[in-house]
């Protein structure tokens, strides 16, 4: 228990190297485990079941540094609904490709492997991982180290559902709209998000909205939900996290808008009803291609384009965080102004691509650039559409045809791709658009006009 606060061996097994396994039984309580990462960088917790296999990974984006996306678009933390017994290991690197056994583990940065006891279940375990500081410049000694508290057990407040919901029920393109009767007191802002859901079904073709209607997928708006906030997608395998939420659990596969107000806030950062067009396109990803969000081929995709090309270090993004954080980024923004004679270009700090946070959300942002087929600048983040995605990701670019086409044509055959191309430059001439280039041309063409 050394990497771990003293006196909390009641409340979580802890090995920071040697493997846990888990328990096994149909008996035993439900148990929370909420990951935190303070950390410079990303983390990964993964279920180690009773065999010893590796599966269902989670990554965790990391706190501060570099790669941190510090606008609450991305949390910097992962709550996960198990059972006392189920064991997990927490670790850096290994970003590529997920590992599947215990030994794969050899070159990951382990910071720990844990498990909830049965003390008081109802109580989630709160694990907060931090850089270790000038102590990991010793030999031997951990860079990453955790610490360990216990939340509060749930009151029967925190149980029942948040607000008796009363809904009045609108439809786009077929997509069923279900809005808060308490979002009609300001109709504008209920009529604005309903033609912006009108404008984002006309943005996808027809056989992936009938899609998304069929699986059951509706859009489901409230005037506020207590603490939650912006727009989300529950995978259809998020029940019981809803069931944890107070919410209802037949949210499982649609669309939540937590917030109007939030909604009407942001959708400035997008072309009209871009922040919509997102989120049906996890719905896509999850109710029609194969195996949902665990299809290979995107997460294959994924993984070369974020972590080998690194295509989506340092992009440009509408809206504040494009600005400055500190006195060091605003040096550096004028260098760049200046240095690269392109004043009238950079107007921003470059940021990670929300698409890097995970396959899924890979899919989604770059499906909101590649569904737009004229020349507006329609996603938040840069490639903002299919023309400057054909430049930018050409082989990504490629998938998402066949993907938006046919979702069930994606098979073996386009396992196979190019190798990588060399680095690019991080200097803001990189992302300048010019012609559609060869790769994928006649399809640009066909689509955009």
């Amino acid at each position: 228990m050394a990497n771990l606060d003293a006196g909390n061996g009641d409340w979580l097994r802890w090995s920071d190297d040697a493997p846990l396994t888990s328990e096994t039984g149909d008996d035993r309580d439900r148990a929370t485990l909420k990951v935190v990462n303070e950390c410079s960088k990303p983390l990964h917790v993964q279920w180690v079941t009773a065999g010893g296999k590796l599966r269902n990974r989670r990554r965790v984006a990391p706190g501060k540094g570099r790669y941190a996306i510090l606008d609450n678009s991305v949390k910097n933390e992962h709550t996960e609904g198990t059972l006392v017994g189920d064991a997990f290991v927490i670790y850096a690197g290994l970003d590529d490709t997920p590992p599947e056994t215990l030994e794969a583990l050899d070159t990951a940065e382990i910071v720990g492997f844990l498990a909830c006891t049965g003390k008081d279940p109802a109580r989630p375990r709160v694990v907060t991982v931090a850089d270790a500081g000038f102590f990991s410049g010793l030999v031997g000694a951990k860079t990453l180290v955790a610490s360990h508290t216990v939340g509060a057990a749930p009151t029967e407040e925190d149980t029942k559902p948040l607000h008796p919901y009363v809904y009045k029920r609108e439809t786009a393109c077929g997509i069923i709209i279900d809005v808060d009767d308490r979002c009609y007191e300001r109709g504008e802002r209920v009529r604005a998000f309903v033609a912006d859901c009108e404008a984002a079904a006309k943005r996808l073709p027809k056989n992936a909205v009938a899609a998304i209607r069929d699986a059951g997928c509706r859009i489901v708006v409230h005037e506020e939900t207590g603490k939650w906030t912006h727009m989300c997608y529950h995978p259809r395998q998020g029940q019981s996290w809803l069931r944890d939420q107070g919410f209802d659990e037949n949210l499982a596969g649609c669309v939540q808008l937590y917030r109007l107000d939030d909604y009407a806030g942001d959708r400035g950062l997008w072309g009209q009803g871009g922040s919509i067009v997102h989120e049906l396109s996890h719905a896509y990803h999850d109710c029609y291609l194969r195996d949902g969000h665990g299809n290979k081929f995107i997460g294959r995709r994924y993984d070369r384009a974020v972590h080998a090309e690194r295509l989506y270090d340092a992009v440009r993004v509408k809206g504040p965080q494009s600005k400055p954080r500190d006195a060091a980024e605003r040096r550096l923004l004028f260098l760049r102004q200046t240095a690269c004679g392109c004043m009238g270009r950079v107007d921003g700090v470059a940021r990670r691509h929300y698409a890097a946070t995970n396959a899924a959300e890979f899919f989604a942002e770059l499906s909101t650039a590649y569904l737009c087929r004229d020349d507006e600048d329609y996603n938040k983040w840069e490639p903002h559409n299919q023309r400057q995605l054909w430049q930018f990701d050409p082989e990504t670019c490629k998938l998402l045809e066949r993907v938006w086409d046919d979702g069930e044509a994606l098979d073996d055959d386009c396992a196979d791709e190019p190798p990588p191309p060399p680095p690019r430059s991080l200097c803001c001439r990189v992302l300048r658009w010019g012609a559609v280039p060869s790769v994928g041309a006649e399809s640009a063409r066909r689509l955009i006009v």
